[in-house]
């Protein structure tokens, strides 16, 4: 199960927070979940949910990834922190059907 503290259950990172405590970006070291090289241009996107290492080329990422920028507000135990998470088709897949009430889909019918 997806945890809103630290990383998702059996996550990428090889760090994890003690209860309570975030985990911050240097304590992530080398296994943060996205890597940018010099320019920005990104190179690395590791699932927080099953640590799969997604396909980048040329800077963009090759294969389905649900990207998570979320900043928690006034009202969440949470204020002030922003959370970043990159899971892989598969987790968010296994995510979704964990859910209590579906995830609504529909088609796009106008593809960029």
């Amino acid at each position: 199960m997806l945890s809103c503290r630290g990383s998702a259950a059996g996550g990428g990172t090889g760090a994890t927070a003690p209860p309570g405590e975030k985990l911050n970006r240097r304590q992530k070291g080398e296994d943060r979940m996205r890597k940018y090289g010099q320019g920005g241009r990104l190179e690395k996107v590791i699932c927080n949910g099953c640590g799969k290492k997604l396909v980048v080329e040329d800077g963009i990422v090759r294969e389905g990834v649900l990207s998570i920028d979320h900043v928690w507000d006034y009202f969440s135990e949470k204020d002030g922190e922003i959370h970043h998470l990159d899971l892989c088709e598969s987790c968010c897949d296994r995510l979704a059907g964990e859910l209590r009430i579906p995830v609504e889909v529909e088609e796009q019918t106008e593809l960029l």
